[in-house]
C-alpha cells in the first residue's frame, strides 16, 4: 500500500468509526440511509415504459387482471399467468391495475418499496440470529444496493420474486419468535407467512429445509420437536411444486434437460451455475439479462465449463473446510449457516431434471444471496476484531470500496433496463456466447418489429439465424415481417424451414396460408388453414379459411361455417360480415 492509499484508509477508519458509532446507538439512522441510497439508485427508472415482448405486457393487457371482480379475484387464483403460478403476484398487479388504471410509474414505485421492506426484513431477520447491529445494518444495505439484484427490482414483471422474498423473510421471522417466545400465534403466523410465499412464487418451497436446519443446529430442538413444523410445511411444498411444474410444462416454459444433456454433463452444468453465482456475489460483471445453456461440440460441453466446474468444486470444498474446522467459532458457526442457506435457497433452480431455457438468471440470487452476505460480513468483522490498525484501515477502505462499487454498478445496470432495444443491444454487446447473442438479436428484432422499423427487424433475425441455423422462431419472426411487407414468397420460404424445424407451431401454418393465398397458391393455402385449426383452432384461422373459401374457392357453405365458429370465439365483427355475405 503506497503513501495515497495508507492515508485514505485512516480516513475511512476514522470517518467510519465515527460514523458507524452514531449508527450502532441509532440503528434508525442507519437504516434510513439504506433507504435514501436505495431510492436513490432506482428513482431514475420510475419513469421507464413497460418490457414489450418481455413478459410486463403480458401483465398489462390481461383483462383478467383489470376491473377487478369477485368472478376475476377467483380466476386469478384458478389460473396460470406466464406459465407460472403465482396468484399472489398477479393479484398485485390487479389491485394496483384498480387504484391506477394504466399507470406504469405505480406499478414500478410498488417494486421499490417492496425492495425496501425486504431489506427492513433483512435487517430484522440477521439482528435476530447474529445479535449484531453492525452486520445486520450492513446485510441489509449489500442487499439493497448490490447489482445482481436489479434485475428483480426494475424489471415489473419479476415482481414475484420481490413478494415470495418479503413472506419467506416474515415466515424465518415468525420461525424465530414461535422458538424464542412461545407465542400461540407465531406458528400460525409461520405458516400463513409459508402459504402467501408459495403464493407468490413456488421458488419459496425451499423454506422447511431451512427452516428445520436452523431448528436442529441453531436452536438445538429435538428431531420430533422440528418435524411437527417441517412436515405441514414439507406437504404445503410439495403441493406447490406439483402445480407449478404443471404451471410451466402447461405453458412450454420447462424441458427435460436429459434429452440434451447426461447426468455428468448437468452436474457439471450445476456446478457451473453455482460458480457464476458465487463469483458474482463479489464481483458481478458482465452482467446479463440472458444466461443460456450452452451449444456442445462432438456431444460434450465446452472445456470452460469443465474447469470453471472444478474451480466451483475447489472452492466449495476449501470454504466448507474452512467453516467445519471453525466450528465452534462464531465464524465457522456463521460460514456454515451462510453457504447452506445459500445452497439449499438456491437449489430449486439449479439445472438438474427440468429447466427453463436459462441455465441461471440473476433474479435468482434475490434472496440465496443473503446467506452469502452473511458469511462474509461475519467473517470480515473477526478479521477486524483480530487485527491491528493498519490491516483494520485496509478492511475499512475494502469494505467502503464494495459499497461504493455496488452503488455504482446498480446505478449503471438499471439505465440498461431503459427499454427493450437497449436492454438487448447490451446482451449482444457483451458477446458471451453465439447463443446468447442470437437471442439477442432476435429479442431486439422483435422489439423493431413492434415499433415498425422492419428493416432493422429483418437485420437482428439474419443475424439470429447465422448465429443458430434452427432458430425456429426467428425464422417464423422473419417470415412474419416479410409476409407485412408483401415479400410473400421469402415469406414462405422462412415459414416453411421454420415448420421443417418444428411442426407443432399452428401459426407457422397460418401465416404460410396466408403468404399463399396472396400468390394465387389457393390449394396449398387451404392445407395449411386446415394443418394450423387441427393444432390449435383459432379464430383467425377460421376467418382466414373462410375468406378463402368464400372469394377463392367459391364454397360459399363452408365460409360461413368458418365465418360462425370465428363469431362463436367472440368476434364481435363476425355478425356484419355474416349478415353481409351469408344471408
Amino acid at each position: 500500500m503506497n503513501e495515497y492509499g495508507i492515508h485514505f484508509s485512516y480516513f475511512c477508519l476514522m470517518n467510519f468509526s465515527q460514523s458507524w458509532n452514531i449508527i450502532i446507538k441509532r440503528p434508525w439512522i442507519g437504516f434510513l440511509v439504506i433507504v435514501g441510497v436505495t431510492f436513490l439508485l432506482y428513482s431514475g427508472t420510475i419513469k421507464y415504459g413497460i418490457l414489450f415482448n418481455y413478459d410486463d405486457d403480458a401483465y398489462f393487457n390481461d383483462a383478467g387482471l383489470h376491473q377487478l371482480s369477485f368472478s376475476k379475484l377467483l380466476s386469478i387464483f384458478q389460473t396460470f399467468h406466464l406459465g407460472m403460478y403465482q396468484p399472489l403476484s398477479a393479484l398485485s398487479f390487479a389491485l394496483l391495475f384498480d387504484l391506477f388504471p394504466g399507470s406504469v410509474e405505480a406499478q414500478r414505485i410498488a417494486n421499490i418499496l417492496l425492495h425496501l421492506i425486504n431489506a427492513f426484513l433483512v435487517w430484522r431477520l440477521i439482528l435476530a440470529f447474529s445479535k449484531d447491529q453492525f452486520v445486520s445494518l450492513l446485510s441489509a444495505f449489500i442487499f439493497a444496493i448490490h447489482p445482481m439484484h436489479v434485475e428483480s427490482v426494475t424489471w415489473i414483471a419479476a415482481r414475484g420474486n420481490l413478494l415470495y422474498s418479503l413472506f419467506y423473510l416474515l415466515s424465518l421471522l415468525a420461525f424465530v419468535k414461535f422458538r424464542t417466545q412461545a407465542s400461540k400465534w407465531s406458528l400460525p403466523l409461520l405458516l400463513l407467512s409459508f402459504l402467501l410465499a408459495l403464493s407468490s412464487k413456488v421458488t419459496s418451497a425451499t423454506l422447511p429445509f431451512i427452516i428445520l436446519l436452523a431448528d436442529l443446529l441453531y436452536f438445538k430442538s429435538s428431531l420430533k420437536k422440528s418435524l411437527i413444523v417441517f412436515i405441514p410445511m414439507l406437504l404445503l411444498s410439495l403441493a406447490f411444486v406439483w402445480i407449478g411444474v404443471s404451471a410451466s410444462g402447461s405453458f412450454g416454459h420447462i424441458a427435460e434437460l436429459s434429452n440434451n444433456y447426461s447426468l455428468p454433463d448437468r452436474l457439471i452444468l450445476i456446478l457451473n451455475a453455482l460458480w457464476i453465482y458465487l463469483y458474482k456475489a463479489i464481483l458481478p460483471l458482465q452482467q446479463s439479462v440472458i444466461y443460456l445453456y450452452p451449444w456442445t461440440q462432438g456431444g460434450k460441453l465446452p472445456l470452460s465449463y469443465y474447469l470453471e466446474g472444478g474451480a466451483c468444486i475447489v472452492l466449495l470444498a476449501t470454504l466448507f473446510f474452512i467453516a467445519w474446522k471453525k466450528r465452534n467459532e462464531v465464524i465457522g458457526k456463521f460460514m456454515l449457516a451462510g453457504l447452506i442457506f445459500f445452497l439449499i435457497s438456491v437449489a430449486i433452480v439449479l439445472p438438474l431434471k427440468w429447466s427453463r431455457t436459462i441455465l441461471i438468471a440473476e433474479r435468482y440470487t434475490y434472496l440465496p444471496y443473503l446467506g452469502l452476505f452473511l458469511a462474509i460480513l461475519m467473517v470480515g468483522k473477526q478479521w477486524f476484531i483480530q487485527s491491528g490498525k493498519l490491516v483494520r484501515s485496509g478492511l475499512l477502505s475494502v469494505l467502503v470500496g464494495m459499497i461504493l462499487f455496488f452503488a455504482v454498478a446498480s446505478f449503471q445496470r438499471n439505465k440498461v433496463w431503459e427499454n427493450p432495444n437497449i436492454l438487448f443491444t447490451d446482451v449482444i454487446a457483451k458477446d458471451r456466447s453465439n447463443a446468447e447473442v442470437s437471442m439477442g438479436h432476435y429479442n431486439r428484432g422483435n422489439e423493431y418489429l413492434r415499433l415498425g422499423n422492419h428493416d432493422a427487424a429483418l437485420s437482428d433475425y439474419t443475424e439470429a439465424i447465422k448465429l443458430n441455423p434452427e432458430y425456429v422462431e426467428a425464422y417464423f419472426n422473419r417470415g412474419l415481417t416479410r409476409l407485412l411487407d408483401g415479400e410473400y414468397q421469402s415469406a414462405i420460404d422462412d415459414l416453411s424451414t421454420s415448420i421443417k424445424i418444428d411442426d407443432r407451431n399452428p401459426d407457422a401454418f397460418l401465416n404460410r396460408g396466408i403468404a399463399y393465398r396472396s400468390i394465387g397458391e389457393n390449394e396449398k393455402a387451404l392445407q395449411d388453414f386446415n394443418a394450423s385449426i387441427s393444432r390449435l383452432p383459432s379464430a383467425l384461422a377460421y376467418f382466414n379459411r373462410g375468406a378463402l373459401y368464400y372469394f377463392n374457392l367459391g364454397q360459399p357453405e363452408k365460409a360461413c361455417s368458418d365465418w360462425l365458429q370465428w363469431r362463436n370465439m367472440g368476434y364481435s365483427g363476425a355478425d356484419e360480415v355474416l349478415n353481409q355475405f351469408c344471408q
